[in-house]
């Protein structure tokens, strides 16, 4: 609508046509971006972005300028491994501060430690 209540085609003061390319737009830091949405079935989320990851740094050269992430649920999925591995590695913290105030004597804390392989596992395994 134009002030004087005209109504005016988009038609009319633009070309309109279709264009193949990523699915939206957006910036971040200054940057355009291109997201490309991906839907899988049968096979977990970290399995598949690293065989995606390998398949484009074998395929894919980016121009300068260019870079490119992987987010989405990956992202959360390695965010919840980094918080993992620091709560595993505290618990074994905790039960090594627990043992030693019952014996009073890191040598039997270790014995101990050795034979209960539940805490390396959660940490290194």
């Amino acid at each position: 609508m134009t002030p004087n209540g005209l109504r005016i085609a988009l038609g009319d003061i633009a070309d309109v046509y279709v264009e193949e390319g990523p699915p939206g737009l957006k910036s971040e830091n200054a940057r355009l971006n291109g997201w490309t949405f991906v839907d899988i079935e049968g096979v977990d989320i970290g399995r598949y972005v690293e065989n995606a990851q390998k398949i484009v740094a074998d395929q894919v050269t980016l121009p300068a300028g260019y870079s490119l992430n992987w987010s989405g649920q990956y992202e959360y999925m390695q965010r919840g491994e980094r918080k993992a591995d620091v709560c595993g590695a505290s618990d074994i913290g905790h039960y090594y501060c627990s043992l030693y105030i019952n014996f009073r004597n890191f040598s039997e804390v270790a014995i101990i430690m050795a034979h209960c392989p539940l805490p390396w596992w959660a940490v290194f395994g």
